[in-house]
């Protein structure tokens, strides 16, 4: 026990609060101006802004009212989902709200409980819905400094590493709804000899598959553009042979939102290569095959891929950035069709090979469409960076500072 710190019970710090439900069928008590908090709504979002569903005055009159700056935390199903309310609200009964004692700083418990969410799973055991009630929730005990100044401190820490976490968040969205935009425009209507995007108002266009494209453009099969290649897998019953070497083995799982694979789950030997069919740095990987049909990203070096992936290697006449960033915006919709209503959505070598995307008869346009798409990706997988080292910052800040392993008394000495 660090010096200055003592375990206490939840039932301590405050008032403890099990949300109730309005009749759902009486219409008058739901539309209103009140938030009704369910676990729906709290996510990875502090505090309580707004809610799915709303309750009207008298329907705000049928339940237990808490105030402003109570601890919401889900206690049935996902439990240990934690929020804060920021006006008077009301919650549904699978939430446990605490409104703390002014002994005790509120926001110090918001990044206690979600520290000590094992404590819940831990009481709710293995039952089919995860459950803690309200006098098992009481009795969980959480570590703290007995002083106020110190809660408020660690808290203060941890919100500031949130705040930056939500504007990188932020960030990271308006980047990518940019690209959405970017691509929209780029791959419908190209870059003119000036430098800037096609106006269909002053420039030609002619009717395509795909719509209206470009005078300079043209539409081609995937099958004219390169080589396509089926993956397969090795042998898995010989896994010393084939596995758990240095070469890229590509499932649909290890291509996420980012352009290259870099690392993949499972790797195979020069031996399980021989077994597969190769491909090298830069082919066009697409999964063919199940509920992510149509995830779409580059090798970043020579390796393979298992059965439900695709790839597609370019011909030299063929940009590569370009026709990637092309088959991203033009066959989703393709591929679904493709795939229709099959229990389990498919599109063979053959359906692929047929799918069409635009190209812009200039290797020059290729490049400048790819270079300002590339620059994009460059400044998302930046900022998913940043996010990923603050978030790691907080994990490390979360279990020093709750632990007591760091204390923050020198900062309150200084201030």
């Amino acid at each position: 026990m660090p010096e200055g710190w003592e375990s206490i019970e939840l039932g301590e710090i405050g008032k403890i609060i099990t949300g109730s439900t309005p009749q759902t069928c009486n219409n008058l008590y739901y539309g209103g101006n009140f938030l009704f908090v369910s676990p729906a709504d709290i996510k990875d979002n502090k505090y309580i802004q707004n809610t799915i569903k709303t309750l009207t005055d008298v329907g705000f009159n049928q339940t237990r009212k808490l105030p402003k700056n109570t601890l919401l935390i889900t206690c049935i199903g996902e439990l240990g989902k934690v929020a804060i309310s920021t006006q008077e609200l009301a919650t549904n009964q699978q939430i446990n709200a605490i409104i703390c004692s002014s002994t005790y700083y509120y926001e110090f418990f918001y990044y206690a409980i979600i520290f000590n969410k094992d404590k819940l799973q831990k009481l709710a055991g293995l039952q089919v819905v995860p459950l803690v009630n309200k006098t098992q929730f009481s009795t969980i005990k959480l570590l703290l400094p007995k002083s106020k100044k110190e809660q408020q401190k660690i808290a203060q820490i941890l919100s500031e590493v949130d705040i930056a976490i939500t504007k990188t968040k932020e960030l990271i969205a308006k980047n990518q709804r940019l690209k959405t935009a970017l691509m929209q425009d780029l791959l419908s209507y190209g870059i003119d000899e000036n430098g800037k995007i096609r106006d269909p108002k002053t420039h030609k266009f002619k009717p395509s598959p795909l719509g209206d494209i470009p005078v300079e453009w043209t539409i081609k099969k995937l099958e004219d553009i390169g080589t396509i290649v089926t993956g397969n897998t090795p042998n898995t019953n010989e896994p010393k042979n084939y596995y758990d070497g240095n070469i890229l083995f590509v499932s649909p799982s290890d291509i996420e939102d980012n352009i290259y694979v870099e690392e993949t789950i499972s790797k195979i030997t020069l031996r399980g290569l021989k077994e597969t069919r190769a491909l090298k740095r830069d082919s066009i990987m697409t999964v063919c095959i199940g509920s992510t049909i149509g995830k779409m990203a580059l090798l970043s070096k020579e390796g393979a891929t298992n059965q439900q992936i695709n790839s597609l290697i370019c011909y030299d006449k063929f940009l590569t950035k370009y026709i990637f960033f092309s088959m991203k915006y033009y066959l989703k919709k393709q591929l679904d069709m493709i795939a229709g209503l099959q229990a389990v959505p498919i599109a063979s070598k053959k359906n692929f090979s047929s799918l069409v995307i635009t190209i812009p008869k200039s290797k020059t346009e290729q490049q400048k469409i790819a270079d300002i798409l590339s620059s994009q990706d460059d400044k998302i997988a930046k900022l998913k960076d940043k996010l990923a080292k603050l978030e790691h910052l907080k994990a490390s800040l979360m279990q020093d500072l709750l632990s007591g392993r760091v204390r923050v008394t020198k900062l309150l000495k200084e201030e």
